[in-house]
């Protein structure tokens, strides 16, 4: 930038950008346009916020002398456009409404290293899923799996992906939804506020499906999200510990309580087939709905 430019924007500094000549704001380098190590030119950061991954503006394009800070920029003629596509301000509002956890802040396919069993084709076969998804009328996927082997490492990366395309997502804990659910109730509050953008979202990842008490009100719930996004042709991805096949012989010692089979027994997940786990309703939706695909490897946590 010419020394006669620099003076003329430090002039401007402070001032509302609608003052700002359009013809000065043109000739400025977008922030983007630079090899940032913070943001590696996607303009956001991830960051944690208690138990959720947040996304924030880089410090770059809070200091861009084009756009001074507001992700999109006027042009010579006085057209104002986005920085990038999709805009930031869209990117950054699907990620934190996404509520990915905090551990998988950083997570993505490419930082996915469980490769001691199946994980090479079932990380492709989820990169062309991401290839071919749109909003409505694609089969989602449930991936099956044992403890620690990266299926959820997996739904944020998906969630990612998605996200940096312009669509949104929600990420789904059951087990947190039936709690919150639950406070709802005590606080006498709808439970519109938290079932309803699940419907709606373009994209719902449901994490540890199957898990819970298997009480009736627990398998309502789950009926009102698969058969809500059912009827709205829109996709469901979830993982589950549960077995997918569902004419596995089920072992006499096994209740469908789970809490009289261990409630942490991830052993005995792995022969509790989903189907008996959700019923036979809810169960034959999610196989019309999605692919079941088994991810096979060793247990992560801990070593990574």
């Amino acid at each position: 930038m010419s020394s006669d430019l620099v003076k003329r924007f430090n002039e401007l500094q402070g001032l509302d950008e609608s003052k700002v000549p359009a013809r000065y704001l043109a000739e400025q380098t977008c922030a983007l346009k630079n090899r940032c190590a913070l943001c590696k030119s996607r303009g956001f950061i991830f960051e944690v916020s208690g138990a959720l991954t947040t996304v924030n503006l880089c410090s770059c394009v809070k200091s861009c002398t084009k756009c001074l800070g507001h992700a999109s920029s006027t042009d010579a003629s006085g057209i104002s456009q986005p920085c990038k596509s999709p805009p930031l301000h869209v990117t950054l509002s699907h990620f934190n409404a996404a509520q990915i956890p905090a551990k998988y802040a950083q997570a993505s396919l490419g930082t996915f290293t469980n490769f001691s069993g199946n994980g090479k084709d079932v990380v492709m076969f989820v990169r062309n899923w991401i290839s071919h998804f749109k909003p409505r009328g694609i089969k989602g996927f449930i991936l099956g799996g044992g403890v620690g082997v990266g299926k959820t490492h997996l739904l944020a990366g998906v969630i990612k992906a998605l996200v940096l395309k312009g669509y949104s997502a929600a990420f789904v804990d059951f087990f947190q939804l039936l709690a919150q659910l639950r406070e709802a109730y005590a606080s006498d509050k709808s439970d519109a506020s938290l079932i309803q953008p699940l419907m709606y979202t373009d994209l719902l990842v449901i994490d540890e499906l199957g898990k819970g008490r298997n009480t009736e009100w627990e398998l309502t719930i789950l009926d009102q999200l698969v058969m809500g996004r059912y009827n709205e042709n829109k996709t469901i991805i979830a993982s589950t510990n549960y077995n997918l096949n569902e004419d596995v012989p089920l072992n006499q010692n096994l209740s469908l309580e789970e809490d009289s089979f261990s409630y942490g027994s991830f052993a005995s997940q792995q022969y509790m087939p989903l189907a008996r786990r959700v019923g036979p309703r809810i169960y034959s939706r999610l196989k019309e709905m999605c692919h079941f695909t088994q991810l096979n490897g060793k247990d992560m946590r801990g070593g990574s």
